[in-house]
C-alpha cells in the first residue's frame, strides 16, 4: 500500500510541472489557490506565492484563506494558520473543520510565540 501511495505522489508531482505554466498564464483565483495548495501541502514553500496571490485576486472569497490555513499548518507556521483560518471563517461561517482545528492551532501558536520570546 505504501509503495502505491508513493507512486501516486510521484505521478502527482510530475503533473504539477505541467500545470504550473497554465496557472501562470491565467490569473484566476481558483487556479492559483488550487495549485498553490497542492504545492504547499507537499512541503514546497513556492505554493505560498500562488496562495497569497489568490487572496489578492479575491480577498473576499473564503477558499484561498482556507487553503492558506491548511498550508501554513503543514509548514508549522501556526500564527499565520490561525489568521488565515479566522479570515476564512469570517467569510464563510460554519466551516466545521476550521472550528475543530482552531483551538489546537491557537494553542500551538501561543507555544511557538513563547518559545521565540525565550530565544535570544
Amino acid at each position: 500500500m505504501l509503495a502505491g501511495l508513493r507512486a501516486l505522489l510521484g505521478a502527482f508531482r510530475a503533473t504539477l510541472v505541467h500545470v504550473a505554466p497554465v496557472v501562470a498564464r491565467h490569473e484566476r483565483m481558483d487556479l492559483y489557490a488550487s495549485y498553490g495548495y497542492a504545492v504547499a501541502v507537499q512541503g514546497q514553500r513556492e505554493g505560498f506565492t500562488y496562495l497569497e496571490r489568490a487572496t489578492e485576486l479575491r480577498p473576499d472569497h473564503w477558499w484561498p484563506h482556507y487553503a492558506l490555513g491548511h498550508a501554513y499548518g503543514v509548514h508549522r507556521d501556526y500564527p499565520r494558520a490561525v489568521a488565515s483560518f479566522e479570515r476564512a471563517l469570517a467569510l464563510r461561517p460554519g466551516l466545521a473543520d476550521v472550528g475543530r482545528l482552531l483551538p489546537g492551532l491557537r494553542q500551538q501558536a501561543a507555544q511557538q510565540g513563547s518559545a521565540q520570546q525565550r530565544t535570544p
